[in-house]
């Protein structure tokens, strides 16, 4: 996966979007609930549709160690 979607830094992208399903799940809201399951299938997707359009907008970088 690449590192960076323009100036935004993937991994971190990523993290907030795990947050976000987290406390989705913590709500208990139903409604709230279905609606992150609706869209959440296509996450993946987007940004990897989003890569073949446009592959010039990523930048790799080497591995960053923790």
């Amino acid at each position: 996966m690449p590192h960076f979607y323009g100036t935004r830094r993937v991994p971190q992208m990523m993290q907030k979007i795990r947050l976000h399903r987290a406390l989705v799940r913590a709500s208990g809201n139903m409604a709230l609930e279905a609606s992150w399951d609706e869209i959440e299938q296509f996450i993946d997707f987007l940004y990897a549709e989003v890569g073949k359009r446009d592959a010039t907008q990523f930048v790799e970088l080497p591995s960053e160690a923790a």
